[in-house]
């Protein structure tokens, strides 16, 4: 092949050896002079002989000294040369002055020759592999769980034990930092040392932990700002428990000298974060009572998880004399999981309670008047002010028998003395009973009761007079005796009563108001008697009595109270008497009036055709009880609920003399109202003129304040 002249062969290999530079930039660059000193030879200048060592990446460059000359890749067997391929793997032109290069990017040994002097001019190229970079390498020698090798608690920590070595002289400041992985890092990573020399090899260690339950998995990175390397799949677990606020959040008890134990209990509940799965012990650990005793119902060690708490119940018992007062007790929930012992503890306040009741005094009471016993007190007392004591009849009550104490809740400051009575129905059967009196201290949903015996006497049904208001009384014959009045009080008894006088002489009897029978209900009752004389022998009687008669449960129940005397005179003189009685509301006019109207007036018209009826009294019965108006007549008085009497003074002979007061009724569908007139000195010779009735209708006041029509009931 005809080649170009050295000029052109010139111009057509610049381009490539730019390119060469340009490609084999950073890597080394030997020189090989050509036909040195005027020979045929190639000559490297650093090892002086044919033989060019470099490695994978440098370039040889042939500088043409003396003669024309070539560098031809191949080798001269036997001194016959030939390329080493064809094409050969690099081939200069044949010149006599300038440069070729050839960049070598595998390793092995290259020989060349000249093609113009064959065999002998030949030279030798070894390239050696390319000497690897100086680099470090990171590793952990336990990436699952650190130190610990499991989960820890977010109070703990674990840690990671890594090593830096270095490669082919590295020596080097590395940085060593946490990268997120599959997850966050956990919020406590930190690198012991944070940025080591590396020349040598080098350990360091990780300290990792989270406040934050959960599944940590994080990279290390080590870099020195040019090579950047990581460990990945670094793991952590951090697991956390906790004993809830018990429920409730204290516990009260009373302490009792007379049990062996009292018990009280609460509850908590045990829960997990985090793959927690291990065991937990609970415990009282602090706090208790001397001798009491801390037991939780399930029993055993208990293994919460995330999804699945556990409730427990706490249950303290503590011996019968545990001193009242205060006392703070430490309930604990101990884990092993981890490095140590995790202990979570609540407070659980234990308030211990005493309270007394002494016995009644006295130790019996009695059924008496409005069917209700006498009081017996007994002293209550408390350790503290905040409790309190409920009192109740628990056994030992006839039917329908009823306790009544004050107060009805005893509370602090203590002490208290609190009395009981007893009701009965009337009527019921006589005798003694034994009664439990229960009294129970309460606080805070605790209680406690000790019970105090009381007997209770229960007298035979009856009644009983009290004392006439005069036990001597004085009248003329044909009149009528001023009014006795006399209290009934029933004695375990309800039912009516027939009123009677006994050992009354012919021509004398008795009046009484309420009219016969009365109804006695367990209260006492007030009774007006009045004697009439109607042509009577005068004289004077004692030991008159007013009795009373009823029968309950087939059994006769009687009672009496006598008089002094009763003195009976002939009167001084005679005369004829005949009155009437009105009943009228004065604001309507009418024999209608409502309830508690005081404006009924009671009035009597007296006819007298004889003598001067001296002295009178006009005696008013009524058949349900009224309310005197005392302003209305001031000669009126109120002898009982049902009775008025007023001294209206001499009833001169004649037509209509009139006397009046007014009443205001309690309820009752209608009035009767009855009066006689009577002198203490004058005598009627027509008693029967001396009566009088009339009669009223009431109606409740309401009625009348809706605006309804009036009717009479």
């Amino acid at each position: 092949m005809h080649l170009p002249s050295l000029g052109l062969r010139t111009l057509f290999f610049l381009p490539a050896i730019v390119c060469l530079w340009v490609a084999a930039a950073g890597a080394a660059t030997r020189h090989v002079n050509v036909g040195q000193g005027g020979g045929l030879n190639f000559v490297d200048v650093i090892s002086g002989t044919s033989t060019t060592t470099i490695n994978v990446g440098d370039t040889v460059e042939w500088d043409w000294q003396t003669g024309f000359h070539s560098t031809t890749s191949g080798s001269c067997p036997g001194n016959n040369c030939s390329p080493d391929h064809s094409p050969p793997t690099w081939d200069s032109p044949e010149q006599g002055s300038g440069t070729f290069s050839h960049t070598f990017t595998s390793p092995g040994t290259f020989t060349y020759y000249c093609r113009i002097h064959l065999a002998a001019m030949q030279g030798t190229v070894i390239v050696n592999a390319a000497a690897p970079p100086a680099d470090f390498v990171v590793s952990i020698s336990n990436p699952i769980g650190g130190s610990v090798g499991g989960p820890i608690f977010p109070s703990q920590q674990t840690t990671f034990n890594g090593m830096l070595t270095p490669l082919n002289g590295y020596n080097k400041t590395v940085n060593l930092t946490c990268q997120p992985g599959m997850t966050a890092v956990p919020s406590v990573c930190s690198p012991s040392p944070a940025s080591p020399m590396v020349s040598a090899s080098t350990p360091f260690s990780i300290t990792a932990g989270s406040a934050t339950p959960g599944h940590y998995d994080f990279m290390i990175q080590a870099s020195d700002g040019t090579n950047t390397h990581t460990v990945s799949g670094l793991s952590l677990d951090v697991v956390d428990f906790n004993i809830a606020a018990p429920s409730p959040s204290s516990v009260t008890v009373f302490s009792n000298p007379s049990s062996t134990s009292i018990s009280t209990l609460t509850s908590i509940t045990l829960s997990a974060a985090g793959s927690y799965s291990t065991s937990m012990a609970l415990g009282c650990t602090a706090g208790l009572p001397t001798g009491a005793t801390c037991n939780f119902t399930p029993s055993g060690l208990y293994m919460p998880a995330a999804n699945n708490p556990i409730p427990v119940t706490a249950t303290i018992t503590i011996p019968a004399a545990t001193a009242a007062q205060d006392y703070n007790v430490t309930l604990s929930a101990t884990s092993t999981l981890g490095p140590g012992p995790v202990t979570k503890t609540q407070s659980l306040p234990l308030h211990v309670v005493q309270f007394a009741a002494s016995a009644f005094s006295p130790g019996a009471v009695t059924i008496g008047t409005g069917n209700v016993s006498n009081a017996a007190t007994a002293n209550i007392s408390a350790s503290t002010s905040s409790a309190s004591v409920s009192l109740a009849c628990t056994a030992g009550l006839p039917a329908g028998g009823a306790c009544n104490f004050s107060p009805a809740n005893v509370t602090g400051p203590f002490p208290v003395p609190a009395s009981i009575t007893v009701s009965v129905p009337a009527n019921t059967a006589s005798g003694s009973s034994a009664l439990t009196v229960t009294a129970t201290g309460n606080l805070n949903g605790a209680s406690a009761s000790q019970t105090l015996p009381l007997t209770l006497s229960v007298p035979p049904p009856g009644f009983f007079f009290g004392t006439p208001s005069s036990a001597s009384v004085s009248m003329v014959n044909n009149s009528f005796s001023s009014p006795v009045t006399v209290q009934i009080t029933p004695m375990n008894f309800a039912g009516a009563v027939t009123l009677s006088c006994g050992s009354l002489p012919a021509g004398v009897s008795c009046l009484f108001s309420p009219s016969n029978p009365i109804n006695l209900n367990a209260q006492p009752i007030n009774v007006s008697v009045v004697f009439e004389a109607n042509g009577a022998t005068p004289a004077t009687l004692n030991n008159i009595n007013i009795n009373g008669a009823a029968t309950v449960n087939s059994n006769p129940v009687n009672a009496s109270v006598g008089l002094t005397q009763l003195a009976i005179s002939d009167p001084a003189s005679s005369t004829n008497i005949a009155s009437t009685l009105a009943a009228v509301n004065l604001v309507t006019n009418s024999a209608l009036t409502n309830v508690g109207d005081p404006n009924l007036a009671i009035t009597a018209s007296v006819d007298n055709t004889g003598s001067t009826y001296s002295a009178a009294v006009w005696e008013v019965n009524f058949s349900s009880p009224v309310s005197l108006v005392a302003a209305s007549n001031a000669q009126c008085t109120q002898v009982t609920s049902t009775a008025v009497t007023c001294a209206i003074g001499d009833v001169p002979v004649g037509n209509g003399n009139s006397y009046s007061f007014k009443v205001a009724p309690a309820f009752a569908r209608s009035l009767e109202v009855k009066s006689l007139l009577t002198s203490p000195a004058v005598g009627s010779s027509n008693l029967a003129g001396n009566f009088a009735t009339a009669t009223v209708q009431v109606r409740v006041r309401p009625l009348a304040r809706k605006g309804l029509v009036p009717k009479v009931p």
